[in-house]
Formats: C-alpha cells, structure tokens, sequence
C-alpha cells in the first residue's frame, strides 16, 4: 500500500482558529479557508506550491464551515460561504476587492453545508442546516437576482448535501441532489422552481444506524445509466450507494475502527477519499468485483 503519493505542501493562513474548509478554484489559482475565527481568507496559488493572502473576508459573525468556489462560466469570479452565524453569503470579486453580492438568513440554525450546481443546471445554491431544512437558491439571469425555496427534510438536523453530478442520467430531467442528516437517512431530492413546495422527494436510503455526517455525490461514470453516492456516518462506516436500472441499492459498506469525519470524490469519480480519526486520510478504489479497496494512506 502507498503513502505519501506527494510531496506536502504547507500553507501558512494566519487563521486564529481551527480551519473547518479549504477549497481551490476551477483553475487551481486561488485557494479558500474557512475557520472558526470567523474567517475566509482568499490565497493566489503560484507554482502549485507558494500561497500569498490577498484578502480576508470578515462579515461572518459566527464560526465559518464550508466554502465552495462558483464555476467561471458565471463570472466574475464567485464563491459561496455558511456558517453558525445562519447566513449564507455569496462573494463576488470587484477589482481588487471580494464583496458579498448575495446574503441569506432563511434557516433559523447554523447552515453546516453547501454545495453548488452542475454549470448544466445553471447557477443553484443547495444548504443544510441544524434547524432540519434544506434550501435551493437559483440565480435568476433577467433579475440577477436570487430567488429561495426550503423545506423540512431530516429530524435534528441536516449535516451535508452534494448536488447530482451524474448528468448522463437522462430520466433525472430536473436539478438532483443528496442530503443527509441525524435521522440516519441520505435523501435524494429533485428540484422543480416552478412548483409550489419546490421539491420532491425522490428515494430515501436508510442503512446507517448513527448521524449521517456527509454525503458526496460522484462525477459521472461511464455508464450512462449509473449514479454513485458515498456517504459516511458516526457509526463508523461508509457505504456506496449506486443508482441502477432504475433503482438504488447498497454496494459496497466500509468500516472504520475510528470515527469518520468526511468523504470526498477524486476529479474523475475513480477514487474515494475518507478522513478517519484526527489524522488520517485513506484512498479507496473500485475492485472489478465491484467492492471498494483501500489503495493509499496520508498521514499527518
């Protein structure tokens, strides 16, 4: 087994608080953090390696969880940001200057997740939060605006979501994506704007016996007719849903002697990675027998 695939690089943030989100752009240029200090900080990436903070983003009041980047194909240069403070933010590059462009207040809890669209399905917004709702927020080109629907979707509280990325899956006309929550359960919604609730619940998938602490959707596979979901919860597992012919079922379980926090897809779909414990990360990759195994460790 593999350690260590690449050389580490450390970056220095200045942050005065743990570090919750660390996410680069489309291009790999700019890098965001988001911490407990109430802060995003926005770095240039020079060389794949030498980070320079050319802002800080202080309008959070609370603990900052996630940040996401916004495709180019919406310029100018956008991200999103949540937190314990309720709010969800939209920034927007000006000059040389990050402003909010877009601020949201509608959950009554801390938003602990966001995710964006698929460029396909145009630029949508989708939020978790502790108060149990979830809320799509689309931009509405004529009115550059953005417009909010949300609705209950688990018991205690929503913990992830992760947008549909299987865009081959021709019979999934409307916008698609994944939460998951305290009640266990992954639930798979699709999106229609124009009705009056604003969704529908498509599947609910109740394997796991703790919180549910994230879901991740693949990248598309090959397979025109496939989707992918891993999801990893407190009872130290994490399971990979694929959707086929129609259906949903469970393929494949791992389990963990430490607690899971969080689990992420490779560019490509190919590689699953899971953070376990308080340093370590593992690779896993699909054996041709269908079962996940684990290829690789980080540590430290």
């Amino acid at each position: 087994m593999a350690k260590n695939l690449q050389k580490t690089i450390l970056v220095e943030t200045d942050h005065a608080d743990i570090i919750h989100d660390a996410q680069l752009d489309y291009y790999g240029t700019l890098l965001a953090t988001a911490s407990s200090d109430r802060t995003v900080k926005i770095f240039t990436v020079r060389d794949g390696k030498q980070c320079d903070n050319i802002q800080t983003l202080a309008k959070h009041a609370g603990p900052v969880w996630c940040v996401r980047w916004i495709h180019p194909s919406f310029p100018p240069n956008k991200l999103v940001t949540c937190g314990y403070d309720r709010q969800i933010i939209v920034w927007r590059e000006t000059g040389s200057q990050w402003v909010p462009s877009y601020e949201s207040e509608i959950h009554q809890s801390s938003v602990n997740s966001i995710d964006v669209s698929p460029v396909s399905y145009g630029l949508m917004i989708v939020a978790g939060s502790s108060d149990g709702h979830v809320s799509v927020h689309t931009f509405v080109k004529n009115s550059s605006k953005f417009v909010c629907k949300h609705t209950k979707a688990h018991t205690g509280g929503c913990n992830s979501v992760s947008w549909c990325k299987s865009a081959n899956l021709a019979e999934w006309e409307k916008p698609t994506f994944a939460s998951a929550g305290c009640d266990n359960n992954i639930i798979i919604w699709s999106v229609d704007p124009q009705s009056e609730s604003g969704f529908t619940k498509i599947q609910t998938l109740s394997q796991h016996t703790d919180w549910v602490r994230e879901v991740a959707w693949a990248p598309s596979p090959a397979q025109a007719s496939v989707a992918v979901v891993a999801s990893c919860s407190e009872d130290n597992n994490v399971i990979i849903w694929t959707y086929r012919r129609g259906e949903w079922q469970k393929a494949d379980e791992i389990s963990f002697n430490k607690r899971v926090w969080s689990c992420s897809w490779s560019i490509m779909g190919n590689i699953l990675a899971v953070a376990q414990g308080e340093d370590e990360v593992q690779l896993f990759k699909e054996h041709h027998d269908g079962k996940w195994t684990q290829v690789s460790e980080i540590e430290n």
